[in-house]
């Protein structure tokens, strides 16, 4: 009887190890996506007092039902409002991805604050809530035109990023992609003492601290691996980061498919 009780608690245990195997290899590296995710991106200036309703409304979206299972939402501060007030996270690439959505969609009116992009596809005033609702709805309505699944190579401060993409419609064979990574911080606090806002104490959400890209063709089969090395800026906060991936279509905007990962997760915590 105590044999038996014995291996039966030595099954239990090797069970229990195996299990806790295959926890940490989940929790380091995401499933891939079948159901769409929408990226939701928002270009703002500190220096546009336009812009923080449309901050606040980005803020909101998780309490409209609209959480990290079904969007990903990036905000890029861009350059071009930095008289008096120099935005602090503003970039020129920023502006020169918001600027490329005018080629996108042939039009010449898409450089503006705040502006909101709905899966590459669906621009608008950034504080236009029932528009961005709608539009997020109807995205979301899509199937996904690829899948990706994300981890992390080597969980430190300095780390890289696995991208594994795969088509999972004809519509993406073939087509040239990008496959953009963004670090995102939020919310930051910051106070703003000249310019439009000049007295205000901005919270804002979602920031791009880093952006980056590359491209990528898709089979109608085989999946593609792409790394990142990724590096948080040295005034970040870990815990208020996280990794956005997109996979766009060069030539019309389309968002085939989003998802995110946090920088800190069970496994680096106990790191």
């Amino acid at each position: 009887m105590k044999i038996r009780i014995n291996l039966i608690l030595a099954t239990f245990a090797v069970c229990s190890l195996a299990f806790s195997g295959q926890a940490l290899a989940q929790e380091k590296k995401t499933a891939p996506k079948s159901s769409k995710k929408v990226l939701v991106e928002l270009y703002v200036s500190q220096g546009c007092n336009s812009c923080p309703s449309a901050n606040d409304f980005m803020s909101e979206l998780a309490s409209l039902g609209f959480g990290p299972d079904k969007i990903v939402p990036v905000a890029f501060h861009v350059d071009y409002f930095n008289e008096p007030w120099a935005d602090p996270f503003s970039n020129k690439d920023y502006s020169k991805r918001e600027l490329a959505y005018n080629s996108v969609q042939k039009r010449n009116d898409l450089y503006f604050t705040p502006m909101m992009m709905v899966d590459g596809r669906y621009p608008m005033l950034g504080s236009n809530r029932p528009e961005a609702l709608k539009a997020i709805k109807k995205a979301l309505a899509e199937k996904p035109g690829a899948s990706l699944k994300l981890g992390w190579a080597n969980p430190s401060a300095d780390r890289t990023l696995n991208v594994d993409v795969a088509s999972l419609s004809p519509e993406v064979v073939g087509r040239q992609l990008m496959v953009g990574v963004t670090v995102t911080e939020g919310p930051i606090t910051t106070r703003v003492p000249s310019g439009e806002n000049a007295g205000q104490t901005l919270v804002e959400p979602f920031i791009v601290r880093s952006y980056t890209y590359k491209t990528a063709k898709l089979g109608a089969s085989e999946s593609t691996s792409l790394n990142f090395p990724v590096k948080l800026p040295r005034d970040s906060v870990a815990s208020k980061c996280r990794v956005s991936v997109f996979v766009q279509d060069w030539d019309n905007g389309k968002v085939y498919q989003a998802d995110a990962i946090p920088w800190v997760t069970e496994v680096t915590a106990r790191r």
